[in-house]
């Protein structure tokens, strides 16, 4: 009977002096090799995913058909780096793609510590062996190459906590289980290595911080991190991002917004994901309204929730842009925004417009008019069979507005513009231009105003000076305006928003669309004055000029798209841009 009572009590001291659960033999995740104290993570789960993808991109056989990169390969450097290769190939017994898969075949981690300003990076191979064997082949080739030449050996050996340690100069190398951890500063891979044998010490994927960035970032990324803005911040680092005005205004204008959150936020992440099809990269960061001061009020609206106006779309369009921006805001509180330089000379162009705008306050009276939403275009011009045509081809661009009181303004800017026309007319006289001549066009609520060079009698129409890419013009319909480079432009633009009933997009703040195959061929039709500015600026021949100009043009007709878009929603702000390839013809790399 006694021993029938103690059984129970032998088998409840045996669970609790052994827990159910043991301290894994490997880190789970890459995270579970560093310390709590690393201030950026990047993690790459899948390299031998990414490295076929890489190997058979259709960009990829695009640009190896180029002559410039065949060119390139018949070089000697790179023949002699092809013989490397093949040499290291021949050591390890097999190829560089076989070995680089087999020693990241569990990915590949970096990460930067704040306390030892250290870096490290963690590959995690398929099997315990292959790291071993990996850096024991390159020890040994090491030390034939330094006994070949009668040079030192520079790879020392070394021992901690029983493993083996590879020191070059301040890098160490260690073998972890099936990983190789890489590091430059040896307390940064003590730390790493003790955490590893004792399974003790808090790591990085027990962060509360961290924990909270994995949730931000996107689950099917090829390539993510996060970066512990909050530690960056008190460190000291990088003070240009989080303390002093502005030298820049176009900066401040892009950014500043952005940079307010930097001040406060705790972290980002970033993600950046590949496919035949598309580049895609991601940024966000936990963002709170009331974290943006008042003097930044222009760039998130009040309360944070100012949102951009849709995009306008057009024929032959290069670049769409919408953004939110109080321009008003940002020029009446440039005093707590610019630094002094800055200031300085907002003042003198303040002055300026103030005279050129008969008497009325620039930020108040003229920029206030305006609302925050904003849309800019850039679209190819076309020029007719008979019409005037300049050397060098320019895309027309336009900016539409929306007028608070439309009534009061449009008469307001059309002379202002009327003005300006016969200012430029004065100043083009005194230095030998061409004359603009006014036009107006009024159809219902619709009202164009343009003004446009008239060649001279005897002049080569089709080869004109660089002015007759412009037909300056300012527009209105309903209460928007619209200023435009073009009269044709304009003409589109007062046509698509008459009757256009859209709203606001939130939770974008901005939205750009770039097609840069457009682009691509906005430069095709100035090839010529590409290569005369090579010839000119780099001192090339023509034939190396034109080989430089048709490469970059080879290489940029490999992209179709390119877009960005901030978004401010749910408590993050976020950054997302995207690159469309151009579609791949299977043909041309056969």
């Amino acid at each position: 009977m006694v021993e029938a009572r103690i059984l129970p009590l032998a088998v409840l001291v045996l669970i609790v002096s052994f827990p159910l659960t043991t301290p894994a033999a490997e880190p789970q995740t890459a995270a579970d090799y560093f310390p709590e104290t690393v201030v950026v993570f990047a993690e790459l789960p899948d390299p031998a995913g990414l490295l076929d993808l890489a190997l058979d991109h259709p960009v990829r056989h695009k640009l190896e058909s180029l002559d410039a990169v065949r060119d390139a390969y018949g070089t000697p450097q790179f023949l002699q780096f092809k013989a490397v290769v093949a040499a290291v190939e021949a050591q390890l017994g097999q190829t560089w793609v076989k070995l680089i898969k087999s020693a990241t075949a569990g990915g590949i981690a970096v990460a930067i510590d704040a306390p030892t300003q250290g870096a490290a990076v963690v590959l995690t191979a398929k099997d315990e062996q292959t790291p071993q064997e990996l850096l024991e082949s390159f020890a040994r080739m090491a030390s034939a190459d330094a006994s070949a030449n009668n040079n030192p050996n520079q790879i020392e050996t070394g021992e901690y906590r029983g493993l083996t340690v590879y020191r070059v100069d301040q890098s160490r190398a260690i073998v972890l289980g099936k990983s190789m951890l890489v590091t430059n500063k040896a307390e940064l891979g003590q730390r790493i290595v003790d955490m590893y044998v004792d399974k003790a010490g808090k790591t990085l994927s027990q962060s509360k911080l961290f924990k909270q960035a994995q949730k931000l970032a996107p689950t099917d990324a090829t390539v993510w991190g996060y970066v512990d803005i909050a530690a960056i911040r008190q460190s000291g680092l990088a003070k240009e991002l989080f303390t002093g005005r502005s030298d820049n205004p176009v900066l401040e204008f892009l950014v500043g917004g952005i940079l307010a959150n930097l001040k406060e936020t705790t972290l980002a992440t970033f993600a950046m994901s590949l496919t035949e099809e598309r580049l895609s990269v991601d940024v966000a960061a936990p963002h709170d309204p009331a974290w943006i001061s008042e003097e930044r009020d222009y760039f998130f609206g009040p309360a944070g929730k100012g949102s951009a106006p849709p995009l306008l779309h057009v024929d032959g369009e290069l670049l769409s842009l919408a953004t939110y921006r109080d321009v008003s805001q940002m020029w009446l509180r440039a005093g707590d925004l610019f630094d002094e330089d800055v200031n300085d000379g907002l003042a003198q162009a303040e002055s300026n417009l103030t005279t050129f705008f008969s008497g009325k306050d620039f930020g108040e009276d003229i920029l206030g008019a305006v609302s925050p939403q904003i849309q800019l275009i850039v679209s190819r011009q076309e020029f007719a069979e008979d019409a005037p045509k300049p050397a060098i081809k320019l895309p027309s661009f336009a900016l539409a507005l929306r007028l608070k009181d439309a009534e009061t303004m449009r008469p307001e800017l059309r002379r202002t513009f009327q003005n300006l026309i016969g200012f430029l007319n004065v100043i083009g006289a005194m230095n030998g231009q061409p004359q603009l001549d006014l036009d107006m066009d009024k159809e219902g609520d619709k009202q164009l105003i343009a003004a446009a060079y008239l060649p001279e009698k005897d002049a080569d129409t089709a080869r004109l000076p660089i002015n007759f890419n412009f037909s300056p013009s300012i527009g209105f319909v309903q209460d928007r305006v619209v200023v435009s480079s073009t009269k044709s432009l304009a003409s589109d633009l007062l046509n698509l928003i008459d009757g256009d009933t859209s709203k606001a997009t939130p939770p974008t703040n901005t939205d750009v669309r770039a097609d840069l195959a457009g682009v691509s061929q906005i430069l095709e039709d100035n090839r010529g004055q590409l290569v005369a500015q090579n010839m000119l600026s780099e001192g090339h021949t023509k034939e190396e000029a034109e080989v430089e100009i048709d490469t970059l043009l080879d290489i940029l007709k490999t992209t179709q798209t390119a877009s960005l878009r901030l978004t401010n929603q749910d408590g993050e702000l976020r950054l997302a841009l995207e690159l469309t390839f151009a579609p791949h013809d299977s043909s041309a790399s056969q």
